[in-house]
């Protein structure tokens, strides 16, 4: 299974594992949310004020789906479990909950996740979104091709250099980043079609 490519499988798992372990309540502290290119420092901090709790995990999804003027069926694990009859169309919220209308979601690819098996390693190498850095940032720390799990940075070239072969999209490397020097961007391919479909809607 390929981290980005495999996105569907990967939420339907999450889901089963949600459904296996099966909590008694989950929390949400939203007190002080990232919004923007996070995680990491590319994220903008905001107060947000939330402090949620449910004893479905799913249902606590959909209330933040519904905080955020989101489309559940664009958060892969609701669209799975909504697939897999587990979200209940009614549920009970107590307190007072306003629409969050300025928060700002990272940029997020078109599902590029069709097609034969055989396309797939195609599909990720020019649609999905890579990992780049920018080298006026970069302090060649280490940080990045360190934690790495895939070892697909060359630490030793300047500016870095990314194997995107290799490559998971795991985005570990953003996250760790100290300087902010990393984020990612679509391929050429990926940024036409982002193009068509905005044109559709």
């Amino acid at each position: 299974m390929k981290t980005g490519v495999n996105r569907p499988l990967f939420a339907r798992l999450l889901v089963q594992l949600y459904q296996r372990i099966s909590p008694s309540f989950t929390i949400l502290d939203g007190i002080l949310a990232l919004e923007g290119e996070g995680p990491g420092k590319r994220g903008n901090p905001e107060e947000v004020g939330l402090l949620l709790g449910s004893d479905s995990a799913l249902a606590l999804d959909r209330v933040v789906c519904r905080i955020l003027e989101l489309d559940p069926d664009q958060v892969p694990t609701l669209k799975v479990a909504g697939d897999m009859g587990l979200l209940e169309e009614v549920f009970d919220i107590d307190g007072l909950l306003e629409p969050f209308r300025y928060f700002r979601l990272p940029k997020t690819s078109p599902s590029l996740l069709y097609g034969p098996q055989s396309l797939q390693r195609m599909i990720r190498l020019y649609c999905l979104p890579r990992p780049v850095a920018e080298a006026d940032l970069c302090r060649y720390c280490g940080a990045c091709w360190t934690i790495c799990p895939a070892k697909a940075i060359d630490g030793t070239a300047r500016p870095l250099e990314f194997d995107y072969d290799r490559c998971i999209r795991c985005c570990c490397c953003i996250e760790i980043c100290p300087h902010a020097a990393l984020h990612t961007v679509d391929p050429l391919p990926a940024r036409l079609i982002r193009k068509f479909i905005d044109r559709l809607r």
